[in-house]
């Protein structure tokens, strides 16, 4: 698509498409290349206090340890993870809400409700659903790939208008 669609990742594209993974990959290697990672995060800089994800990352799961020990049988701490916790938030730039809604809900469908009214089922069918939605996205970027990128030609629009994307 970056080849075929004009203006792919420019402000003024036309159709709305964006490039949030190459935003993200450009200011990175802004930050940690052409700026330098000491004039944002140095004490007293514009982002030192991200700086503190660091002992936090260190002392939260020993806090929760010591919590899970004072109090066995509080549900809610058995479902607390910090490094999950940490690590899906940075995803969060590429990522966008519907990238997270969609998840959490297919997630709570089969992991909380499906799980709960029919285990068994759960457990033989769980991991070929899992299996079959990573594969439907890969077949949807073949299909996607060839009938929209690879010819490199005008796309019919909703009402039979030309959709020009390769000039």
């Amino acid at each position: 698509m970056l080849g075929n669609i004009k203006d792919i990742c420019s402000s003024t594209q036309p159709n709305g498409y964006t490039c949030p993974q190459g935003r993200v990959n450009f200011t990175s290697s802004i930050i940690w290349g052409a700026i330098g990672p000491a004039r944002l995060y140095s004490i007293g800089k514009i982002y030192s206090g991200l700086l503190h994800y660091f002992w936090l990352g260190a002392l939260l799961p020993v806090a929760t340890w010591l919590l899970k020990r004072r109090f066995p049988s509080a549900r809610f701490l058995r479902a607390v993870h910090w490094p999950l916790f940490f690590a899906g938030t940075g995803n969060l730039p590429p990522a966008t809400g519907i990238n997270y809604t969609t998840a959490f809900a297919v997630s709570f469908v089969f992991n909380r409700l499906i799980k709960r009214r029919a285990p068994h089922w759960w457990a033989k069918y769980n991991y070929v659903l899992s299996a079959a939605l990573d594969s439907g996205v890969a077949v949807s970027a073949i299909v996607i790939f060839f009938t929209v990128i690879f010819p490199g030609d005008a796309v019919e629009g909703r009402a039979g208008e030309r959709d020009v994307w390769a000039e």
